[in-house]
Parts: C-alpha cells; structure tokens; sequence
C-alpha cells in the first residue's frame, strides 16, 4: 500500500445508539475504524492514522499516529453525545492532517455518518472544495436509512474528487461495516 495519511471520523451522536447494525451502529462503526486503522498502520510502516469523534462537537482524539495500540484505545470507550456537525469536523481533521509527522505520501479523510444530516448542503459541498484544493481524499461511509444522507453526501464527494481519491459507500442495514469495506475502494487499496 502507498504512504498516507488517514484521519478516521466518527459519528458517535445519540442516532448512534440504534440497533439496526448488531449491536449497535456505534460498536459496529468503531470496529469497522478499527480494521481501517489496521489496515492502513499495517499496509505501510510510515503511514498514520488519527481518530476523531464528531458527537456533542468535533473532537480530536489521537492526531495521525503509526502506534496502533494508541489508535485503537482511543476508540474503545467512545460514549453517544449530542449531534454531528460534518462541515466543522472535515475542517478540524485538515488542521490534523496538515500537522502531520511526516508530509510526504497521501492524505485522506474517511467520515462515518450514521445520523441524518442537519447542515445546509452548500457548506459540505464546500468543505469538499477546501478537500480538493489541499489534495485531500474524502471517503465517506453511509450507514442507517436515512434517504436525505446519500445526495448530499455524494455532492461533498463529487466536489472533493480529484484523480477518483474521493468514494462513498452506503452500507446496508443489518451488514458489518467493516465486512462491505473490505470489498470497497476506502477499505481496499483506497
């Protein structure tokens, strides 16, 4: 795998909570970033990544880091808080991103979205420009039936698409997340 950069955002908001994913989305959610994190850490010796939860307000949990145990201890008490704001969270994760350890190789941000989107189009589609502009990937993952998500989450992709760096996947209810990742591009050679 190349050298990259990878910054891992969760949507750990109260819609979290569902069981529609056993057992929950916010369990599944976090081993899907676990094998992410895993894959990414053990396709390159100098790649990283870093973890950041977007319930009750973005929030850093580890920057981009090659130590795996730190990544994944990071993730295992992440409770359910508040609401997401995507827009805000892409836009701390390019701070992340551009205060990286090493500058060289890709850079690539996956967001799990798992709760209806409240933001006005117009401002992800514009933090995808800013993705664009900075050679910044955004993969995004779907999960739960929520039929607004899907539109405007391709918008943010289409907008930050250079060089097909940018997917989207929706992941079907009750499926892993992790196991429709395997097969797709974000979990693949990305």
């Amino acid at each position: 795998m190349p050298l990259e950069s990878v910054l891992l955002l969760l949507d750990n908001s109260e819609h979290s909570r569902n069981g529609d994913y056993p057992p929950t989305r916010l369990s599944s959610m976090v081993d899907a970033a676990n094998y992410m994190a895993g894959s990414v850490c053990n396709g390159n010796p100098e790649s990283t990544c870093g973890v950041l939860s977007m319930g009750g307000g973005a929030q850093l949990l580890t920057s981009p880091s090659d130590n795996l145990g730190r990544i994944l201890g990071c993730m295992h008490g992440l409770k359910e808080l508040g609401d997401t704001n995507i827009a805000q969270s892409v836009s701390m994760g390019l701070l992340a991103l551009k205060h990286r350890r090493n500058k060289n190789g890709g850079q690539r941000i996956v967001v799990f979205v798992a709760s209806p989107i409240e933001e006005v189009e117009k401002s992800l589609v514009k933090v995808g420009k800013v993705c664009k502009k900075n050679n910044v990937g955004i993969d995004v993952v779907v999960m739960g039936e929520i039929e607004q998500n899907e539109p405007i989450c391709q918008k943010m992709v289409d907008a930050a698409n250079s060089n097909d760096n940018s997917h989207m996947v929706t992941v079907p209810v009750n499926c892993l997340p992790s196991d429709i990742l395997i097969t797709s591009p974000i979990g693949g050679s990305g």
